[in-house]
């Protein structure tokens, strides 16, 4: 596996960045439609149904469907469970419920009626303003295991090593400009110490001294909690040439909130020894980005017969404004560490941190068929082609050799991928019955078990001026999380192993 994969935003190339990674940017590009229960349901297979505000996401020219106004609003209570296991250690199981809105909007249509209808090509050009959840971030999970090869403290023993030559009287307040706040911590904790030999060149405490990592080992173990959603306004026209050819455009303005805290903690297993300098580090790091960005969605749906749609659907790459606070702490247990002047525990907090950037997401494509079953129903199908490594972040002037090295990193560590989505409803009266699932291809060069499956199912009730739906979308997928990156170490991998569940009812009026 590629050394440079699924590490942590541990390390940076100053102290002002942060969490601008490669891993950073696939929790902004890697989504699935979300909108109403009906659309879900279907495996959010939408882009030649129509007349449904998920459309909007998907392919606007649904919108041009609609024949009446109307108002939706979809609240959903959300379950996750994640089973997490690392480096031999043992299962971990934890859950998360989360009660949110999945969808609101509003649709207005302009709908030819009787001569009206019967004079112009034109059948109906219709408006749609809504909020679409496209990503939840609520998730906790936490995972320990046995290391007898390296530590963190590597990490920042080699970002130390690489300015040692400023280091020679061991000034502490000019490191603190020259790397980042977990390194600087790191030596004023005492964790890393220059070798006595070459002051210029540093060690991590345990290395330099009786070695548990290579003798006794530690043990390795990571606590973390995420927060947040992803959501996108959309401003949608839709319109409807003579039954045959629709047209729609959606101008999207997406929002990010995300929030994590993670603790990574390593414990030397042979606590007896209190020769070795090291009893424990506990490194701590909360994180809250916010952004805010703009897309454009073009679609077009052809209709050949009365039983097959065909749609046609291009999103523009999503250009974001973002901004990162954050903050680390660490403490250290250095025993009776005789540079430490005979303390043992040690505490500090870095500086809050902010910082603001640019992002972008890919290019979408989405190629769609619906078949009509008359009275009956209809069996749907979405294919969408999306390039992840075409990420790329741009950063403050003073920061561009950095950001060259992410967005190498991110071309080298992702790929394009397919994603296939398929629903059937079937009909009787007002009743429907709803199946569907989705299949998003794994993202990753050299990780192949990522590949997530949505299974997809609901009711719907419909009256001339009233909807009810209800679906549940049950999600599986695994996660990759490599706590740090040594170029020339292996570094085990946890894996984490997601199901969520997801409850949605959708409440709708027609006017």
């Amino acid at each position: 596996m590629k050394k440079t994969i699924f590490g942590l935003a541990l390390i940076s190339c100053s102290s002002q960045l942060f969490a601008q990674t490669e891993i950073d940017v696939l929790r902004y590009a890697y989504l699935s439609p979300g909108g109403t229960a009906r659309g879900m349901s279907l495996g959010s297979a939408m882009g030649s149904v129509g007349a449904d505000i998920t459309s909007a996401s998907v392919n606007p020219a649904g919108i041009g469907l609609y024949r009446r106004s109307e108002l939706t609003f979809t609240p959903s209570l959300y379950f996750r469970k994640t089973t997490s296991d690392y480096n031999g250690g043992p299962k971990m199981d934890d859950n998360y419920t989360q009660f949110n809105f999945n969808n609101i909007g509003l649709v207005l249509s302009s709908a030819s009626w009787g001569r009206n209808y019967e004079k112009t090509k034109w059948k109906a050009i219709n408006f749609a303003i809504g909020l679409n959840r496209q990503a939840d971030y609520h998730q906790t999970y936490q995972y320990a295991g046995n290391n007898y090869k390296n530590s963190i403290s590597d990490v920042w023993v080699n970002e130390i090593n690489a300015q040692g030559k400023y280091l020679v009287n061991y000034d502490g307040s000019t490191l603190k400009n020259l790397v980042s706040p977990a390194a600087y911590m790191a030596f004023q904790n005492y964790l890393i110490d220059p070798r006595a030999q070459d002051s210029t060149v540093f060690t991590n405490v345990p290395v330099h001294n009786q070695n548990p990592v290579s003798a006794t080992g530690i043990q390795q173990s990571k606590i973390s909690t995420t927060t947040g959603a992803y959501r996108e306004m959309v401003i949608s026209v839709g319109a409807n040439y003579d039954e045959k050819l629709l047209l729609g455009a959606t101008l999207g303005i997406p929002t990010i909130r995300y929030t994590q805290d993670f603790t990574f903690s390593e414990d030397d297993l042979d606590r007896s020894n209190t020769n070795n300098a090291f009893g424990y580090n506990d490194y701590r790091s909360t994180l809250s980005t916010r952004g805010t960005g703009v897309n454009l969605k073009l679609g077009a749906i052809f209709i050949p017969t009365d039983i097959v749609r065909i749609g046609l659907a291009v999103h523009t790459p999503t250009w974001f404004g973002m901004q990162d606070t954050y903050q680390e702490e660490m403490k250290t247990n250095s025993e009776n560490n005789p540079g430490n002047g005979g303390q043992s525990i040690n505490y500090m907090a870095s500086d809050p941190g902010l910082y603001n950037y640019n992002m972008s997401t890919p290019w979408r494509g989405i190629v769609s068929g619906t078949i009509l079953l008359g009275e009956f129903g209809f069996l749907t199908g979405d294919y969408e082609y999306v390039d992840y490594s075409a990420t790329r972040y741009r950063f403050q002037s003073a920061d561009r050799a950095y950001q060259n090295d992410v967005n190498n990193a991110i071309k080298n560590t992702y790929k394009a991928a397919s994603n296939f989505r398929i629903g059937a409803e079937g009909r009787y009266e007002m009743f429907a019955l709803r199946l569907g699932t989705g299949i998003y291809g794994n993202p990753y060069k050299q990780y192949s078990d990522n590949t997530r499956i949505d299974i997809t199912g609901g009711l719907g009730f419909r009256t001339k001026d009233f909807i009810a739906d209800f679906a549940v979308v049950n999600s599986i997928y695994n996660q990759p999380d490599q706590p740090y990156v040594l170029p020339d170490a292996t570094v085990p991998t946890a894996n984490i192993r997601n199901r969520n569940l997801n409850f949605m009812l959708t409440i709708g009026f027609r006017f």
